[in-house]
């Protein structure tokens, strides 16, 4: 099945497909994108102020990894670093279908590329702590967990959300 999965950097023309995505799969009991921001992130792909990789099965769009640059959990870096910008993982999604293959790795793994060769040495991105598929997703790919916190926008489960650093090497 990897075989025919072709990894890209997404453009403004796939911003329907990435919102289809998101809309049918994204939503869980662990992670909720709202609409509105749902919408405001899909803008800024489009207008480049943010980014994604995508993976495709033919036509047909099967994984995203969207991220962007800024000031981003800059109270977790040295005081060195804080002028530095960091990064922000905002979604990861695998379409179910295409679940436990190695899509999100490729994409994730070719997130963090472009966002060093961007300059960035901080990334980070948080999932809800009990988020398991999401937390195996963070230690394949060298994230680790460096805050723990309850959140009152979580309703399930602990409600707490878990804060994942990689270190640009």
């Amino acid at each position: 099945m990897l075989n025919n999965i072709l990894i890209r950097n997404g453009t403004p023309a796939d911003i329907d497909e990435i919102r289809r995505l998101v809309i049918d799969y994204g939503t869980t009991q662990w992670n909720v994108f709202p609409r509105e921001d749902l919408e405001k992130h899909l803008d800024s792909i489009a207008s480049g102020k943010a980014y994604a990789q995508l993976a495709f099965d033919e036509n047909r769009i099967v994984g995203m990894v969207s991220f962007t640059i800024g000031s981003f959990y800059v109270e977790y870096e040295s005081e060195a670093s804080k002028q530095e910008p960091t990064g922000y993982i905002v979604e990861a999604l695998t379409h179910p279908d295409f679940a436990k293959c190695g899509i999100g790795t490729r994409l994730l793994e070719r997130a963090k590329a472009e966002l060093a060769d961007k300059g960035v040495r901080s990334i980070y991105a948080k999932r809800h702590e009990e988020n398991r598929a999401s937390e195996a997703l963070m230690r394949k790919t060298g994230f680790q967990m460096i805050d723990l916190f309850h959140d009152p926008r979580r309703t399930t489960g602990s409600c707490k959300t878990a804060i994942e650093r990689y270190s640009v090497k």
